[in-house]
């Protein structure tokens, strides 16, 4: 009876592996997004300081703190996801 199981372990380990490497992929490229969303957001600051627009560059400075919190979350998704699976791994290895 429990042949069945173990015998499934490794494709469910597999198809694990597989979504993980898809979200690892979206995440990547959302924070992609954001670091290109950051430089935007950084050189507008800039015009807006070299135009003394001190309004303008305090809202990009703040745009700009927003994005980098994201960015944080996503580096925290992306290392508790690695964590998980090499967790397992080492899990599945030393049994």
């Amino acid at each position: 009876m429990t042949g069945g199981r173990l015998a499934a372990l490794p494709t469910r380990r597999e198809a694990d592996i597989r979504q993980a490497e898809v979200f690892h992929g979206l995440l990547a490229q959302r924070r992609a997004e954001l670091c290109d969303r950051l430089d935007e957001q950084a050189a507008k600051r800039a015009r807006y300081e070299h135009n003394r627009d001190s309004a303008g560059a305090r809202r990009k400075r703040l745009r700009i703190k927003e994005i980098g919190v994201e960015i944080r979350d996503f580096d925290r998704m992306v290392q508790g996801l690695m964590d998980r699976l090499l967790g397992q791994e080492h899990k599945h290895a030393s049994a």
